[in-house]
């Protein structure tokens, strides 16, 4: 799985400093060169040791298998967030 794009990023309103909430559009390609789009819905939220989670849902139906999906953008926004490009 290679994700090609994360778009259309928008962070919910949240009261809970700890725990931050976005919507994204993903554009990603599977090892058969199938190009997957569809909508997704992520939290990252601060544990109590001091390190961030990150929880994805795909709200969508998607004619794929969802754990490649989550393994391969985990990490990615794990990494986005940390390099400061997540609103």
């Amino acid at each position: 799985m290679v994700i090609r794009t994360l778009t259309d990023i928008t962070r919910k309103q949240m009261y809970i400093s700890y725990r931050k909430e976005y919507r994204a559009h993903v554009v990603m390609e599977a090892k058969n060169l199938n190009t997957l789009e569809f909508s997704v819905e992520f939290s990252i939220e601060m544990t109590p040791l001091g390190e961030k989670e990150v929880k994805v849902i795909v709200p969508d139906s998607v004619n794929y298998p969802v754990i490649p999906i989550l393994r391969a953008l985990k990490p990615y926004i794990h990494d986005l967030e940390r390099n400061g490009h997540l609103p």
